[in-house]
């Protein structure tokens, strides 16, 4: 009560001015295990803060590294953050998955969009692109002097500021997870090594210091999460809550009780293997699936995927022709792997409109079950009509709805 964070950051700023306040006796303590000061060369301000669910322990808690605005809009939300979603039995196990070290495991039949697991990270920090102060390392080269917003050891010490605000258990587990020795990751301490290769998106709504583009977002590391595998043909999907401040996992499609659950390190499974080869080298291994084997000739049929999909007839049509089609699309994309292709998301929408054009019940209802699975793995929510864009068939044929 009584303590102005603005004024006390301007009688700072007027004190130190932009990028001078180096040591951690120019630090403003805030109530609330807050930690402030000047964001490198600029006039915006940092916040090293706790973010954690009252009452709820066991959710864990997060060190985050944010600007002031994204700090007080996160803080602004009602409830912020949300309980995590506590499952009562468990979907997997952590355990040896050969050359790749660890890997997560289903431990149980786990059907199209099951929540696999909700946790809370270690840490979120900004990209903020980090290079040495003078080195000759490929990724430092690369980054012009004006474009880098911390050096590679300013990183690593705003790393270890958040890891000494932690548990000592919470420390221990950070600690736990592989470094990189990627010829990409050159340079980087034993901490920002860690945080480079076990990193997932977070915040995706926010943008750090104002920052565009890549330096702009922010990175979350997570105990659990971060063990996931990759896969250029993933049987799961990770994303980010900013409600619960927490990442989530849920199956692409159903999977196996012993079956090793996958993501893509690459974003959307449909980028050509050139590209995925190129987006996976900073992690210092090569993928063996089936589409990294099969290179070109995989691309080709993934291409062949969307073209077809694009040729497919208006649905709401009494054409036999689309339910064979989009039947026909649907089940190439499942012998790829591709599930988590938005054509996949989109044929099932098509196809459920379609049977309930032709006022086929029973498949219709069949199709929209099956949507609504499809939606939770790749929207984290069911599918609404209401919020469909288009004409919605009635079941009786009775109403059209024309949705916004």
């Amino acid at each position: 009560m009584g303590f102005d964070i603005a004024t006390a950051m301007r009688k700072m700023a007027e004190a130190h001015g932009p990028g001078k306040c180096d040591d951690a006796d120019c630090s403003i303590c805030i109530p609330g295990k807050d930690i402030a000061f000047p964001h490198k060369n600029t006039d915006r301000f940092v916040v090293f803060t706790t973010i954690a669910t009252a009452g709820t322990p066991q959710d864990g808690a997060t060190e985050a590294m944010l600007d002031i605005e994204t700090r007080d809009a996160l803080f602004a939300q009602p409830g912020f953050p949300k309980p995590l979603t506590r499952l009562l039995i468990p979907t997997y196990r952590i355990g040896p998955a050969g050359e790749k070290g660890l890997g997560m495991f289903a431990t149980r039949r786990l059907r199209t969009g099951a929540l696999i697991v909700n946790e809370r990270p270690f840490i979120v920090q900004p990209v903020c692109r980090a290079a040495c102060d003078a080195c000759n390392h490929m990724v430092c080269r690369a980054i012009p002097a004006e474009q880098v917003g911390y050096t590679m050891e300013e990183r690593e010490k705003n790393l270890e500021l958040s890891l000494n605000r932690m548990s000592k258990e919470r420390h221990e587990e950070f600690l736990a997870l592989k470094c990189s020795h990627s010829e990409h990751r050159a340079g980087s301490g034993p901490l920002l090594s860690r945080t480079r290769n076990n990193a997932w998106p977070a915040l995706g709504g926010y943008k750090f210091a104002g920052l565009e583009g890549q330096d702009g977002q922010y990175l979350a590391v997570f105990d659990q999460l971060s063990r996931m595998n990759h896969s250029c043909r993933p049987n799961a999907s990770y994303r980010w809550d900013s409600d619960t401040f927490s990442g989530s996992l849920r199956a692409v499609r159903d999977i196996a009780p012993g079956e090793e659950i996958t993501v893509s390190y690459c974003g959307e499974v449909d980028r050509p293997y050139s590209e995925r080869k190129a987006l996976l080298a900073p992690y210092g291994f090569e993928c063996d699936c089936r589409a990294c084997v099969e290179g070109d000739l995989a691309d080709i049929r993934c291409d062949q995927i969307i073209a077809e999909y694009d040729e497919l007839p208006f649905p709401l049509t009494s054409d036999i022709n689309v339910e064979l089609g989009y039947r026909y699309v649907i089940q190439r994309i499942e012998e790829e792997g591709l599930e988590s292709m938005d054509h996949y998301y989109r044929s099932h929408v098509h196809l459920t409109r379609y049977y309930r054009w032709a006022r086929d019940v029973a498949k219709a209802q069949a199709c929209e079950e099956k949507l609504n699975a499809i939606s939770w793995a790749q929207r984290r929510e069911p599918f609404e009509p209401a919020t469909y864009e288009g004409v919605w068939p009635m079941l009786d044929g009775s109403i059209l709805y024309h949705m916004k």
